[in-house]
C-alpha cells in the first residue's frame, strides 16, 4: 500500500505573563546597580509581556506498508519540512521599585512581525507482528531538530542569529513507540497498551528531560461498519523555563500529563 496526505494547519496562540519578585526578607539592602546608589533597598520587580500569534501551514506526508510474510507487516512514512507562516504581536512592560519611592521603568514597547519557521522533516519506520490474538507493533521516528530555520520579513542579523542558536542548541533524536493489542477470545473487544519515549531535542539535556508516555486503551467492533475506542495516556518528564533573560529567573518543573480519548469510526 502507498498513500499520502495533505493537511492544512491553522491556529492562534495568546499569552499574557506577569511576574512579581519581592524582597520579603529584606536581603537586598545594597545597591543592585553599583553605579546607582538609588538602587539600594530593592522592594519589587514587575515584568509583563503579551504575545499573540496567528499561524498557518501546509503539511505533506507520504507512506507505505507491505506484508512481508503472513504474520509480519512493515511500513514507513515521511513528513516533509513544514513552513509555518506566523504573524506576531508583542507587548513588553516592566519596572523596579526601591526605597524612597525610587523607580526604574521600561518604556512600554510593542512590535508586529511576520516571518516563517520551517520545521524539520520526519522519517518513520515500523513493523507489526500478528500472532492471532496478540498483535505487537514498534516504530522509530528520526527527527533532526537542528534543521529548524527562521526566514521571512526579519532582519538578516536576527535570522542568522536565531538559526545559529538552533544549530548550537538542538540535536537529532530518535523517538520510540511500542504497543500491543490483545483480542479477547470469542468477542470483538480488544485491549491495548503502549509506551512512547521521546528524547529531549535540546543538546546536553539530561535523561530526566526526556518525555515518557504510558498508554492503555480498549476498542470494540460493532458490526461491519462501526468501531468504538477509548484510550488513556499518562506522560511525565522534567524541564525548566526562563521567565526572562537566560538563567536569571528560572523555574524547574516536574510535569505530569493525562489525556483521555474517545473515538468513533464509521467505515463505508
Amino acid at each position: 500500500f502507498f498513500g499520502f496526505s495533505a493537511n492544512y494547519l491553522t491556529g492562534n496562540f495568546n499569552g499574557d505573563r506577569e511576574y512579581y519578585e519581592d524582597d520579603i526578607n529584606n536581603i537586598y539592602n545594597q545597591p543592585t546597580d553599583p553605579l546607582d546608589q538609588n538602587t539600594s533597598g530593592f522592594q519589587t520587580f514587575y515584568f509583563n509581556d503579551i504575545l499573540g500569534w496567528e499561524m498557518d501551514a501546509w503539511e505533506w506526508r507520504f507512506g507505505f506498508a507491505f506484508k512481508w510474510i503472513s504474520i509480519l507487516s512493515i511500513g514507513g512514512s515521511a513528513k516533509l519540512s513544514t513552513k509555518y507562516n506566523i504573524k506576531e504581536d508583542y507587548y513588553l512592560d516592566g519596572y523596579s521599585l526601591f526605597d524612597r519611592n525610587y523607580e526604574i521603568s521600561l518604556e512600554p514597547s510593542t512590535s508586529y512581525l511576520e516571518y516563517e519557521i520551517t520545521t524539520p522533516p520526519e522519517f518513520s519506520l515500523g513493523a507489526s507482528l500478528d500472532l492471532y490474538l496478540v498483535n505487537i507493533s514498534a516504530q522509530a521516528t528520526f527527527i533532526d531538530y537542528s534543521q529548524m530555520a527562521f526566514s521571512g520579513n526579519l532582519s538578516k542579523d536576527l535570522i542568522n542569529g536565531n538559526n545559529k542558536i538552533i544549530k548550537e542548541n538542538f540535536r537529532p533524536v530518535l523517538n520510540y513507540n511500542l504497543g500491543a493489542e490483545v483480542t479477547i477470545p470469542f468477542t470483538e473487544i480488544r485491549g491495548r497498551a503502549g509506551l512512547m519515549y521521546l528524547p529531549s531535542p535540546y543538546e546536553n539535556d539530561p535523561e530526566n528531560f526526556d518525555r515518557v508516555y504510558l498508554t492503555l486503551g480498549a476498542g470494540i467492533v460493532a458490526g461491519d461498519a462501526l468501531k468504538f475506542d477509548v484510550a488513556y495516556s499518562y506522560g511525565f518528564w522534567e524541564t525548566y523555563g526562563d521567565n526572562y533573560g537566560e538563567n536569571q529567573s528560572r523555574v524547574y518543573q516536574k510535569i505530569d500529563s493525562q489525556t483521555f480519548l474517545v473515538t468513533t469510526t464509521i467505515m463505508f
